[in-house]
């Protein structure tokens, strides 16, 4: 039997995305996990961006190859995520005194407990294309999961690689309910 062998392959732009859901939205985060595998799911979401978006993103003049230009792309950048769980606590309320807490916590919550799954997703990259993974990431994945999601204040996504920074989508909606889930107070 022959030993297997391998060779490095090297990246030195890499974009690592990882998003934030609490669990207790886990059937729409793995139903917008499972749509980024298909082709009749990402195609839609692409004609929605718009042809002419797209192409001023990709750089390219003809708009009736687009589409066909960044289905490759994504089959060639987009190829899995890790899933990973966390336990955490947070402050439902603004920061008070231990009495003051102890008083809330009677009739509600001060401190409260969650598990967060944290999808993450590792793109490596060339010169030009960091700006395009983040661009449709965006746009097919967080859009896609905050139509489906309902009482986060807020969704996370932290990066890391090239960049360090955080991206945060807060609810638009000031007259929702505000949400128990401490996602919000991150």
């Amino acid at each position: 039997m022959a030993h297997e062998t391998y060779a490095p392959t090297t990246y030195d732009e890499v974009v690592v995305l990882e998003f934030y859901m609490p669990l207790t939205q886990e059937s729409a985060l793995r139903r917008t996990l499972d749509s980024l595998f298909y082709e009749d799911a990402i195609v839609p979401r692409l004609r929605q961006i718009g042809a002419d978006r797209l192409a001023d993103l990709f750089g390219m003049s003809d708009e009736a190859a687009v589409l066909e230009h960044v289905r490759r792309f994504i089959d060639e950048k987009f190829r899995g995520y890790s899933i990973y769980r966390v336990d955490g606590r947070f402050r439902a309320m603004p920061l008070t005194t231990l009495a003051r807490a102890a008083e809330i916590s009677r009739s509600g919550t001060y401190l409260t407990d969650e598990t967060t799954a944290v999808c993450r997703f590792v793109f490596p990259c060339s010169h030009d294309e960091p700006a395009r993974v983040r661009f449709l990431f965006d746009e097919l994945f967080v859009a896609a999961i905050t139509e489906k999601v309902k009482g986060e204040e807020e969704i996370w996504v932290v990066e890391s690689g090239m960049r360090n920074q955080i991206r945060i989508w807060r609810r638009s909606n000031p007259q929702s309910p505000i949400s128990q889930s401490p996602i919000s107070n991150r």
